[in-house]
């Protein structure tokens, strides 16, 4: 670069972090922390706070400096003049603006937001989590602990991408209020069958942050078709649904595992419904 200031802090070959003021002093010591408005060194003995107003540069010491961890999820963005930004979010402005341009919220600053000028943009590259399917082996799926006879009934296996009876997973896209008949159905390509009067049970690996799945009665479940669906941490209900018969297929809010050591997965037979209703979850999801 051509920018003066930039050659001149690049000239400084102190082994510590440096400062060049607006005055043309400079600052060296070691960065040990940071605000919105000013900057901290520790230079020798003693630390010493100026305010980021009052620099035009820094050069930190590659040896001195520790960068965060890259978000689990977000975008990395190269920009022209060689710089990489970790960004938790990218945010179109209005297209009607005569600028074209991003919002970009650096996650480890703070959550601050950054306008970047869309030209200077070289690449864009998207941080996702790793996704992992959550299976429900024939072991796993037991009866509920229930006195009540009709939970005594043996299980269908889960099925894996399809319904109870081997079909594919099937639900009601929409309802017509006026009708009794139901609407348009959609198929799930990926999910389990399973029926109700089970439960399964796995242990939380320290890597898995959140469950995130979909779920609803199968289309060919009969008009009574009423379930209770709860999902349990450490014994305790952290997510409670009723599906009955006929609605469309529900999404939950993603479900936290992080800290805790053991998941289960219930499908209890409601009141209005059968035993044996067909479940169908879609695309159970572990985030690591």
């Amino acid at each position: 670069t051509d920018d003066p200031q930039w050659r001149t802090v690049r000239r400084i070959q102190e082994n510590n972090d440096a400062v060049l003021l607006r005055n043309g002093d400079r600052i060296v010591g070691e960065v040990i922390g940071w605000s919105d408005q000013t900057l901290t060194l520790n230079v020798g003995d003693a630390e010493q706070t100026i305010a980021w107003s009052s620099a035009v540069s820094l050069k930190m010491n590659p040896t001195l400096t520790e960068t965060p961890p890259d978000p689990a999820s977000g975008w990395t963005v190269l920009l022209a003049d060689e710089s990489r930004l970790t960004v938790a979010n990218l945010q179109r402005t209005d297209p009607s603006d005569m600028v074209d341009r991003e919002l970009a919220s650096i996650e480890w600053l703070g959550h601050r937001e950054l306008p970047i000028d869309w030209s200077t943009v070289r690449t864009l590259d998207r941080i996702a989590p790793e996704l992992v399917p959550l299976e429900i082996s024939p072991a796993q799926w037991l009866p509920l602990a229930n006195d009540s006879p009709e939970l005594g009934m043996p299980l269908i296996e889960p099925q894996r991408d399809l319904n109870a009876e081997g079909l594919p997973l099937r639900f009601v896209a929409d309802l017509d209020p006026l009708s009794t008949s139901a609407g348009a159905i959609t198929l799930a390509p990926r999910g389990w069958g399973l029926t109700s009067g089970g439960q399964a049970e796995w242990q939380i690996a320290p890597e898995w942050k959140e469950l995130q799945f979909g779920c609803g009665l199968d289309a060919t479940a009969g008009a009574r078709g009423h379930v209770i669906l709860r999902v349990l941490v450490d014994g305790a209900i952290v997510q409670e649904m009723e599906l009955f018969a006929g609605e469309p297929a529900q999404w939950p809010a993603a479900i936290p595992l992080t800290g805790g050591q053991r998941l289960v997965l219930q499908i209890v037979p409601g009141p209005e419904g059968t035993a044996g209703d067909f479940v169908n979850l879609i695309a159970p999801l572990i985030v690591q």
